[in-house]
């Protein structure tokens, strides 16, 4: 998992919140695609 993500994560649980991270293969480069790719 990146970094950030992982970051992420942690400090949602630290807040009580059980975050469903998901990464993938292909990068996005606009919340446009990023919401086509889900």
């Amino acid at each position: 998992m990146h970094p950030r993500a992982q970051e992420f994560v942690t400090r949602a649980r630290d807040l009580g919140v059980e975050a469903d991270v998901h990464e993938f293969d292909e990068g996005t480069k606009t919340a446009a695609a990023a919401a086509e790719a889900v």
